[in-house]
């Protein structure tokens, strides 16, 4: 391997592996909330395992530069179940029946996301139409620029976040944060990726370090806390194998069965949708049903480790991809996280927000700019329109939501528009339509004398409830001076029942 290709791989993987962290510790957070906030170690471990395993995933993966790791659709329903079941005391047996919630929840989804694999299921997320696609790549850019702000000032982009900030809108540490993302702009096509990337953050933590440590800036706008991540809480870990097997906590986990088949659900929706829009940013198809065995596999890992179910990352991969990354960029991630895990966290108290938050600003903007601005004049109307609302439903709902409205509108939309196709191949009457039999000369006279009131549909494609509908509406305008009408089914695809009924 060529010594290029070495620093590369090097500066993606620190680059991610830093994304990976930040992740791991809100995830972390989120997931021992309320009532299990007293154990938040924990957490910040089941979600740092998850980034460990989910790193490595690439190497078996058709794109090397695959990155899976905790996701924020499951790991908030996971959340979610873990707060209704977190009623109890806190305590060793409620730390046991946590954990052994979460073991078992990425078993289910192991084997869940194996079996749909198995049966070759995977590939129908294929026919989810384009606009849903690029609506849930642009709401990724969209969460993306607000994780980044997130990330610089702890305020994401949103109503509340916005009343927060023109409260105190003199924050130097943003305004750092726009510079960095703006040089990476304004670089971004004269500079390669793979060394603009790792040059302009070098630079911008360098910057930032000095710029705190020279006393220039005043404490009430240049806070250390303010600008730099703050030291990562101690970890706890409490292996899976470890966990007490009472009775009574086993009895409750399998009341909670009907939850974590949500979970599971949620993750393999995210799964086979991230990798399908990760199609259109690659210009390739990849194997959807091998992705689903190789997060299978990660999950069970993961699960055996303590972790929670790693899934495919658009955004850090795009970010290995585009730092020029690869399956060596996903270890050097990899070791990272396992370094946080062995105490290396004190080392986040010297990373800048603003130079992090810059850098996803940028790739954040770039997805925007992709699957929003230039769309308004590759689609039409009402297919942009689609991209917009998911968009402002996911960027207020969160994705299933917004994924689900996508697919609704796209089959109203569809029904609409095929309703509007012209059903019949052929309307006439037998007087103008030939007869391909030769017959007797009584049996012709008899055509003749009768075929102007014969009339003659050949049918074509789907026939559903609407296009049938449509028949019916030209049966009941037809005039007494109809003697029969003929219906010819042979170009027809298919046909359902609710149709069959209006026959």
């Amino acid at each position: 391997m060529r010594l290029g290709t070495i620093g590369r791989e090097a500066s993606a993987g620190i680059i991610v592996g830093l994304s990976s962290v930040i992740y791991s510790l809100s995830y972390g957070a989120l997931l021992f909330s309320g009532s299990l906030a007293p154990q938040v170690g924990y957490g910040i471990t089941i979600a740092l395992i998850t980034a460990v395993i989910g790193a490595l995933s690439g190497w078996f993966s058709d794109e090397k530069s695959f990155i899976a790791g905790p996701d924020s659709n499951t790991f908030s329903v996971q959340a979610s179940m873990l707060a209704a079941l977190g009623g109890g005391a806190a305590g060793p047996l409620h730390i046991d029946f946590t954990i052994g919630s979460v073991f078992l929840t990425s078993i289910m989804a192991a084997l869940s996301f194996y079996l749909v694999a198995r049966a070759r299921l995977s590939s129908l997320v294929r026919y989810i139409p384009f606009s849903v696609m690029a609506g849930f790549l642009a709401s990724t850019g969209w969460l993306m620029s607000s994780g980044a702000l997130n990330i610089i000032l702890g305020t994401p982009l949103t109503y509340a976040g916005f009343t927060t900030l023109f409260a105190n809108p003199v924050r130097p540490e943003l305004a750092f944060g726009v510079v960095v993302a703006s040089v990476l702009f304004g670089l971004a096509r004269r500079v390669p990726a793979a060394i603009l990337i790792p040059l302009v953050m070098i630079v911008a933590a360098v910057a930032a370090n000095l710029l705190l440590a020279s006393g220039l800036c005043p404490e009430s706008y240049c806070s250390r806390s303010a600008w730099m991540f703050a030291r990562m809480q101690d970890v706890q870990w409490l292996p899976p194998w470890k966990v007490s097997g009472d009775l009574t906590a086993l009895a409750d986990l399998a009341q909670n069965l009907p939850s974590m088949l949500v979970v599971c659900f949620v993750g393999l929706l995210t799964i086979l949708i991230s990798v399908a829009s990760l199609e259109l940013n690659f210009h390739r198809e990849f194997d959807l049903n091998r992705v689903l065995k190789v997060n299978a596999a990660a999950a069970g890992v993961s699960a055996a480790l303590g972790g929670f179910i790693p899934l495919v990352s658009i955004g850090r991969t795009m970010l290995n991809k585009q730092t020029g990354g690869g399956a060596l960029a996903g270890t050097i991630a990899a070791a990272m996280c396992v370094a946080m895990l062995l105490g290396a966290g004190q080392a986040l108290a010297y990373v800048p927000k603003a130079a992090l938050g810059g850098l996803v600003l940028f790739l954040g903007v770039g997805m925007l700019k992709q699957w929003l601005w230039d769309q308004r004049r590759a689609t039409r109307p009402i297919e942009f329109a689609q991209i917009v609302l998911i968009l402002v439903l996911v960027a207020n709902y969160g994705f299933l939501v917004g994924f689900s409205a996508g697919l609704l509108i796209s089959c109203i939309v569809f029904v609409i528009s095929y309703s509007r196709v012209p059903l019949a191949e052929l309307a006439t009457n037998l007087s103008l339509f030939a007869s391909s039999v030769v017959r007797p000369e009584s049996e012709t006279q008899t055509l003749r004398a009768h075929g102007a009131g014969t009339l003659l549909f050949r049918l074509g494609g789907y026939v559903f409830f609407g296009s049938a509908s449509k028949i019916d509406a030209v049966f009941q305008a037809l005039d007494s001076a109809v003697e029969g009408v003929v219906i010819d089914f042979s170009k027809v695809s298919g046909i359902d029942s609710s149709a069959v009924g209006v026959f």
